[in-house]
């Protein structure tokens, strides 16, 4: 076993199931950082075409209820990755690629589909699976976002957290009555939360609760942050005593946790560090508030 224990969690990974370069990067950043001893579990929806290609499973984790039916979360190996998969069928064994339907519009309840997403990356960050207790979880885009508040909100142990953002004009937005069906607290609905724009941002919540946000390049990092690039900022609040690092999260390593982090640019992946200097800032920007998936 490796001395630092990472939970990835994205909507897709190559090589089982892809829409552009966020599958790409999600599915070498586990085998760059093996070479330097940090073992990654990548927590990935049961689509159809994931289940397809898994072998033998385990499963870790079961769920009764699950935002409309029953869930368990399955260990598993394929393509030269270790997996857990969300097998969920009622919210993701369906036709279409992971956003959309074949009519080429948002499947009507995304919203649940990747709250669930956030809801397991929370209850597996915090150690509900036997014998898995992630030091660290990374988050990828706004599929994962809710995973961050899920873990503020909530209790006991957590791990330290990291958002990438691979594509900043798709945020994730919904309608605000949600917070309740979410499972979401009602004083989540604030600047200090999820909402975003009079919505429930689930971008803006990886950002406002992440303790460190990355992009997939320093040359993105900069370029979400001017004017050219973005329109209508994305509205986070810092608190000034906010700690680098989480006083809950342990480490099973003695090397300092956040040298993790450095190792992304050692990868094949490389990673910009964002820091918030003020109470109130707008990190980054986005060219449309609402984008579809």
């Amino acid at each position: 076993m490796t001395g630092i224990k990472v939970l990835s969690v994205a909507s897709e990974i190559y090589p089982l199931v892809k829409t552009g370069g966020l599958a790409d990067v999600v599915g070498a950043l586990p085998l760059a950082l093996r070479k330097h001893g940090v073992e990654t579990v990548t927590l990935v929806p049961g689509y159809p075409a994931v289940k397809a290609a898994l072998g033998q499973t385990k499963e870790i984790l079961a769920v009764d209820e699950l935002f409309g039916g029953a869930a368990r979360v399955l260990a598993a190996h394929a393509g030269g990755l270790d997996l857990f998969v969300l097998d969920a069928p009622h919210l993701f064994d369906r036709p279409g690629n992971p956003y959309v339907g074949s009519d080429g519009r948002d499947w009507p309840d995304n919203a649940f589909r990747f709250g669930a997403l956030g809801w397991i990356a929370a209850r597996l960050g915090r150690g509900d699976a036997a014998g898995f207790a992630p030091d660290i979880l990374h988050g990828h885009d706004w599929q994962a976002g809710l995973a961050m508040a899920y873990l503020a909100y909530g209790d006991g142990r957590r791990p330290a957290t990291v958002l990438t953002v691979h594509n900043l004009a798709y945020q994730g937005q919904f309608p605000a009555d949600l917070v309740g069906p979410l499972r979401l607290p009602p004083h989540a609905y604030a600047i200090e939360g999820v909402e975003h724009y009079g919505a429930i941002g689930f971008l803006k919540a990886g950002l406002q609760f992440a303790d460190r946000i990355t992009t997939v390049s320093p040359t993105y990092a900069r370029e979400i942050q001017t004017p050219a690039c973005g329109c209508g900022r994305i509205r986070i609040r810092v608190p000034v005593n906010r700690s680098s690092t989480p006083p809950t999260a342990t480490f099973s390593s003695s090397a300092a946790p956040w040298g993790w982090l450095r190792e992304l640019w050692r990868c094949g992946v490389r990673a910009s560090l964002c820091r918030c200097s003020s109470t109130t800032s707008s990190i980054c920007t986005s060219s449309r508030r609402n984008p579809a998936p």
